[in-house]
């Protein structure tokens, strides 16, 4: 590299030990990372913008980020509505009547509705399910306006406590499946609906 008089207004001096170090070899390219870096974290050499979004922590965030999206994409065709229709079985919905709150063996119950899940989740024929709080909301309208409110079933009146999907043949298949739900063992009513596909 060859500096003239003009140069950054550079003495003579100057100008021969810029020369001096431009004509030395370069540093190890482990040693110049190191020392960029040391630089660039004291704020003595600035990032470009798209260095500065491509840091390590960054893109593991991302990658991480594009990893769930895949995952829950792939979940969300396996279970998804258009994928079930193919199969040629009907979707059924079992809306689980209760009476009353939370009894003291709620755990124990939990556990046995899952291993019943699990059973028909083997033999292909459940969709989805889960346990509903208690609590909700009520929604309606009301002289034109929208009326919101908390809603807490009465311990005397029967209400939804919970919900499975299953796929079956027709209503005979999906009374057989029914007919093994814990639900029934403790009470409760449960309620066969097939879902209209519209």
């Amino acid at each position: 590299m060859n500096l003239n008089e003009n140069d950054n207004g550079l003495s003579s001096e100057e100008r021969e030990k810029f020369a001096a170090l431009v004509r030395q070899r370069r540093p190890a390219p482990a040693l110049e990372t190191r020392i960029i870096g040391l630089l660039k974290s004291k704020g003595l050499i600035l990032m470009t913008p798209t260095q500065r979004f491509f840091t390590a922590p960054r893109l593991a965030t991302a990658f991480a980020a594009i990893a769930l999206v895949a995952l829950g994409f792939g979940l969300g065709k396996w279970q998804s509505p258009s994928s079930r229709r193919d199969t040629g079985l009907e979707t059924f919905i079992l809306l689980l009547h209760e009476a009353g709150s939370v009894d003291e063996h709620e755990a124990d119950k939990v556990v046995e509705y899952g291993n019943w899940a699990r059973t028909i989740a083997q033999a292909g024929q459940l969709i989805d399910g889960e346990k509903l709080r208690y609590d909700g909301r009520l929604l309606r309208r009301v002289d034109g306006q929208l009326e919101v409110r908390a809603f807490m079933p009465r311990e005397d009146v029967e209400h939804v406590g919970g919900y499975f999907l299953i796929q079956a043949r027709d209503y005979d298949e999906a009374v057989k499946i029914a007919r093994g739900c814990p639900h029934l063992k403790y009470g409760g009513m449960v309620e066969l609906r097939q879902i209209d596909k519209t």
